[in-house]
């Protein structure tokens, strides 16, 4: 990827090496010259809004780790969880952030603060657990969704409320709990 060609400052030409990085993706799976008509100009769009916002992020961002396997987190004594997480920024201040990109709109604030897409906020309570081993023991500082969409609107990024990390991994040890007990029906 990108990030791990490039793990300082971007190249000035990063815009380029994305562009062969998608030529050479479409001649892989054979893609119609219909299809990169179609797909090609989106992707450079959302490409280019990609590297301006990457290049805003870098100064705050020591490393980032992409495609970073979890180990078994341990949620209660006979429930782990273990999970990907598309990328994990080590900051500058010794904090994280987890980054997931979508390609789909990602969930509204909404359906995260009502619990149905905890998915951002398990990660950061593995994350302060250890379970991203080559991330080690930390704090996510941001939860970020990163939407592409190559239309109108390029991209977006969208926080997701840290605050509601305890109360979520507080919800499925509930769960767990719940569906633990022989008399639960489901």
């Amino acid at each position: 990827t990108c990030i791990d060609k490039f793990p300082g400052s971007l190249p000035e030409d990063a815009l380029l090496h994305l562009d062969a990085i998608a030529g050479n993706v479409f001649a892989k799976y054979d893609t119609p010259k219909a299809a990169q008509a179609l797909w090609k100009p989106r992707f450079l769009r959302a490409a280019a809004w990609f590297v301006a916002r990457e290049r805003e992020r870098r100064a705050g961002i020591q490393h980032s780790l992409t495609e970073v396997e979890s180990a078994e987190w341990a949620v209660t004594e006979h429930f782990a969880v273990h999970g990907v997480a598309d990328r994990i920024d080590i900051l500058t201040n010794g904090g994280a952030a987890i980054l997931d990109y979508k390609t789909g709109k990602p969930p509204a604030p909404k359906q995260i603060k009502a619990f149905l897409a905890p998915q951002l906020l398990l990660e950061a309570a593995m994350l302060e657990a250890g379970a991203f081993e080559p991330a080690g023991k930390r704090t996510a500082k941001e939860l970020l969704y990163v939407w592409f969409s190559g239309g109108k609107t390029p991209g977006e990024i969208e926080p997701v409320d840290l605050a509601l990390v305890d109360e979520t991994v507080r919800r499925l040890r509930d769960f767990i709990r719940k569906l633990s007990d022989p008399a639960m029906p489901y």
